[in-house]
This record gives structure tokens, sequence and C-alpha cells, in this order.
């Protein structure tokens, strides 16, 4: 992750859910990013194959 995303992230985090939304910002971006990565690399290889 760039470094200047984390920042951003916690800057709105920090923002709208206060010191919580700082502590669950960058997990909860890594988990989302994770699964999006994963999710393109699946329809990725589906179309590909059909």
């Amino acid at each position: 992750m760039h470094p200047l995303t984390i920042i951003l992230l916690l800057l709105v985090a920090g923002s709208i859910y206060g010191f919580i939304g700082i502590l669950i910002a960058i997990p909860t971006y890594s988990v989302v990013k994770t699964i999006i990565g994963n999710f393109r690399k699946f329809y990725r290889l589906r179309n590909r194959v059909t």
C-alpha cells in the first residue's frame, strides 16, 4: 500500500469515525483490496477459459 493512501485513509476515517475509525481503517482497506483483487483475477481467468 502506498504511504499516501494510508495517510489519507487515517485522516478520513479519523474525521468520520474518530479513534475507532483510525484503528480499523487500514485492516479494512487491506481486506477489501485483497478481495477485489481476487475477484478481478477470478473473472479474468473465468473469461479466458470460456
